[in-house]
């Protein structure tokens, strides 16, 4: 029997080149895509900077860097601003409604529905300095207001309908003692005006509550995030106004509907036996559209067991 001799692997010059080539030419292709793929590219440009041999380099550094600390002092005059509107309202006794809301416990939703039942029992046991406050104190009242006045020839629809707002944003601002600012849940930046907070403030008197509604749709770190972040500014009660829905995803559940509103009640009659005023308080709610601010009314009616509409 002839055994074969193993088959040499030389090959000719002109596959090898051709291979070369083929390689070449499918990673030149390789590349090119991958600058055209946007998947993993950043979509920030990137800052290329002021050329050296510019001529004005100097005078546009010196601009950006008087800008840069122009930001920053009106960030600090801000915070100034802020500081001393909580310090204002502390002096007035706006954050005794506030204190028996969230204490620092491991559970923050059980010491939540905790310092609502607490707010009760010492409303109960603490005497008035007057008369003691009475659940028919606390009515709805219906302001006959001028929406839009006299005709004013030229004026755009959107003009007209922005005057008739803000003729109702002021008459709900001089007519009430506690305003009560509605905030989403789920985007409390997203329904808050700081125009809105500053037109309250300046208001002699008036004391601003954030209300933060629709609780049970967001996760309770979430809550407890943007309540410490909200609190830092004004008096902040969570608050679930309303069932919700009945197959919807809910979360704090401890958060009821009967707590939160039970807690909010208590708060505006802590304030005012505070006041020391000799009449029933009057209590404003303000909001952005489908905040909740009917929910809002509806649930303190419920809880003093009036006729809940709105």
């Amino acid at each position: 029997m002839r055994v074969r001799k193993r088959q040499s692997r030389r090959t000719s010059t002109k596959l090898k080149e051709g291979i070369k080539k083929k390689a070449s030419a499918h990673r030149k292709k390789e590349k090119k895509m991958a600058k055209k793929d946007v998947t993993w590219r950043s979509r920030s440009k990137k800052d290329p900077g002021i050329p050296s041999n510019f001529p004005y380099k100097a005078k546009i550094l010196e601009e950006i860097e008087a800008k840069k600390m122009k930001d920053l002092e009106e960030r600090e005059l801000a915070k100034q601003q802020r500081l001393e509107a909580r310090k204002a309202a502390k002096e007035q006794g706006v954050d005794a409604m506030d204190e028996d809301m969230i204490e620092d416990d491991e559970n923050g939703l059980a010491a939540l529905v905790e310092s609502a039942q607490q707010a009760a029992a010492e409303y109960e046991g603490t005497p008035s300095n007057d008369a003691d406050v009475r659940d028919d104190e606390l009515d709805v009242i219906d302001y006959n207001i001028d929406f839009y006045g006299e005709d004013v020839e030229g004026e755009s629809e959107l003009e007209k309908s922005r005057k008739a707002y803000d003729k109702i944003f002021k008459s709900v601002i001089d007519a009430s003692d506690v305003i009560l600012y509605v905030l989403d849940a789920r985007d409390p930046e997203g329904t808050r005006s700081r125009k809105v907070e500053e037109a309250v403030l300046q208001s002699q008197g008036k004391r601003l509550i954030l209300i933060l509604n629709k609780v049970d749709l967001i996760p309770p770190h979430v809550l407890e995030q943007w309540l410490n972040y909200l609190k830092s500014s004004f008096p902040t009660i969570p608050l679930r106004a309303s069932s919700g829905a009945v197959n919807g995803t809910s979360f704090n559940r401890k958060l009821s509907q009967t707590t939160t509103a039970s807690a909010l009640l208590e708060s505006l009659k802590t304030y005012s036996n505070n006041s020391n005023l000799k009449r029933s308080i009057v209590v404003g709610v303000i909001g952005y559209p489908n905040v909740g601010k009917s929910s809002v009314i509806n649930a303190l009616l419920a809880r003093r067991g009036g006729q809940s509409k709105a």
